[in-house]
């Protein structure tokens, strides 16, 4: 994942069916921070990979649309990238997605109408909802709650925040609703990409506390998942700690909200009898004036315990003996060994990061960006 992938991105088709915007007709649109090298790394690199290794698992051989869910924001770049991996397996590739800004959602739509519906490989029936607020879902009687669930199961859910999840407990609440709904349903493997922000300032404490309590029951129950947090994080830890001890190192903080996440996702795949696995983690910088990652993505694997009730009673099964003290520290240990600084990579290599730029800027320029003016590389 580390090397220069000379196909990271292919849009000589893209261009050819989709055509591009005339120099003439260059619009004057702001760069953002998930324009930089960095992000694409996250789409080109992590999801696109992963998405990849999914498709090759043989249950999905005879499965000939993907399913997929996210925020696309107003150039749909997730959209495109992932999609063109799906051609790339000979399958089609089915969204939904929904944004909140009325502008974004008519910018992003204009691309869907304009762009991809124009590729034989997305979906017609594929669909943006329009001012609509991610945390709507967690109310389950809302209209967005019932469109998004009539497209169920996925095969890939998306929560691309751009801020924390822990900042208002109506995000969790949504994310929750949507993992009950899709462990309920999807019996193949699935996958499920998580880029949060996790520095202090971003963060309601209140609504962390409460997470981290599942932390403070683990370390009573499994003297390893204490071991291990007083190694990697927490070097001057005391026998007799509390929550708030648990929330303190400042210089390791993204580390902590994670944890508390990873805590409670072990709790609900365990009640709801679904394996999971972290195959991917990494963590970048978004503000220019950051001393430290305050940016984590991650990726997880799902693979339900159960199978589908045969009325013969042939291939029922109904083995799971994992316990969440156990689960829990080793998804902990996987996370904390194996996090990748994508500020580090993408500096000590070079080709990689001229590759990204270029990708990028490809990318922006087909979508009106004036790439002349492309502050980042």
């Amino acid at each position: 994942m580390n090397e220069v992938n000379e196909d990271i991105l292919d849009f000589d088709e893209f261009e050819e069916i989709a055509g591009k915007i005339s120099e003439i007709n260059v619009q004057h649109k702001e760069f953002k921070p998930w324009h930089k090298p960095r992000k694409q790394w996250i789409r080109a690199c992590q999801w696109k990979n992963e998405l990849r290794h999914l498709m090759d698992e043989s249950c999905y051989k005879d499965i000939n649309t993907i399913k997929y869910f996210s925020f696309p924001g107003e150039d749909c770049l997730d959209i495109k990238i992932l999609s063109t991996e799906c051609d790339n397996k000979g399958k089609k590739f089915y969204f939904q997605g929904i944004e909140s800004s009325s502008t974004v959602a008519q910018k992003a739509q204009n691309v869907i109408l304009s762009k991809l519906f124009d590729l034989k490989y997305i979906d017609k029936t594929s669909s943006l909802h329009a001012n609509s607020s991610f945390e709507e879902i967690g109310v389950l009687k809302s209209s967005l709650y019932s469109k998004i669930v009539s497209s169920f199961p996925f095969h890939i859910l998306n929560f691309d925040f751009t801020n924390s999840i822990f900042a208002d407990p109506k995000t969790m609440k949504s994310i929750c609703a949507l993992l009950n709904r899709q462990f309920d349903q999807q019996y193949l493997k699935w996958q499920l990409y998580l880029t949060t922000r996790c520095n202090i300032e971003t963060i309601n404490t209140e609504i962390l506390k409460e997470y981290m309590s599942l932390v403070l029951k683990n370390c009573a129950k499994n003297k390893d998942f204490t071991a291990l947090l007083k190694e990697k994080i927490y070097k001057s830890l005391t026998e007799d700690f509390s929550i708030e001890d648990l929330m303190t190192p400042k210089e390791q903080f993204e580390r902590v909200v994670i944890i508390a996440f990873l805590k409670w996702l072990i709790a609900l795949t365990i009640e709801k009898k679904v394996s999971v696995t972290l195959l991917s983690s990494a963590e970048y910088t978004v503000r220019d004036d950051a001393t430290a990652p305050d940016m984590i993505s991650l990726v997880f694997q799902f693979e339900k315990s159960i199978q589908p009730i045969d009325p013969t009673r042939i291939n029922y099964s109904n083995d799971f003996s994992v316990t969440e003290p156990i689960a829990a520290c080793k998804i902990c240990t996987k996370f904390l060994n194996s996090i990748k600084n994508i500020d580090i990579l993408l500096k000590e290599q070079p080709d990689l990061t001229k590759k990204l730029t270029e990708d990028i800027k490809s990318m922006l320029g087909n979508l009106g960006y004036d790439i002349s003016k492309y502050p980042y590389g």
